[in-house]
């Protein structure tokens, strides 16, 4: 069979002739696949697609970061993934990183748009998990010999060419107590 596309494109079947195309390319070299695409849509249509065709509930699709290590060998560092949600017909994307021998999801943005950090089912817009105390925290600025920067929390203004309406209140509240 003779080879398509040019030299370093990916090789696939084209209606029973070897194919290859400018967007999905081999670099040997540095040992990367590189996809191109030139779509105008504003949703995702192009690109890398990572399907998995298990029908049953709690299932993704993931991407994973491998690496070969002389001790203990090839580890995964961490994945993202697509899960489905809710009535099997919504998705979620679940970040997992390494902790010692075993991947732990470490992060989650749900079909709401609400974003879990160490907490699997984010009830609030932003939800750290609770097993141990949280901090927000702006690092310190990293040229010398300069002064730090604000890190400002406001509150919802106003819609806009309202009259006498006040802007949303900014509350810090303790948490519930029990006994």
């Amino acid at each position: 069979a003779t080879a398509g596309g040019a030299d370093t494109q990916v090789q696939f079947n084209d209606a029973g002739v070897f194919g290859g195309v400018a967007g999905f390319v081999y670099d040997k070299t540095n040992d990367a696949v590189t996809i191109i695409g030139s779509s105008t849509s504003t949703t995702p249509v192009n690109g890398l697609t990572v399907r998995n065709t298990n029908t049953t509930s709690n299932n993704g699709a993931w991407i994973q970061f491998s690496i070969n290590r002389t001790t203990p060998g090839q580890i995964t560092a961490g994945a993202i993934g697509g899960t489905l949600a809710g009535d099997g017909n919504n998705g979620e994307l679940a970040f997992y990183t390494r902790n010692a021998a075993s991947l732990t999801e470490t992060m989650r943005l749900t079909l709401s748009g609400s974003l879990g950090l160490n907490v699997v089912s984010p009830t609030n817009d932003l939800s750290f998990g609770g097993n141990s105390p949280r901090k927000i925290w702006l690092e310190r600025h990293t040229t010398a010999d300069t002064a730090g920067n604000n890190l400002t929390i406001q509150s919802g203004g106003a819609t806009s060419g309202a009259t006498n309406r006040a802007g949303g209140a900014l509350i810090l509240q303790s948490a519930i107590s029990t006994g």
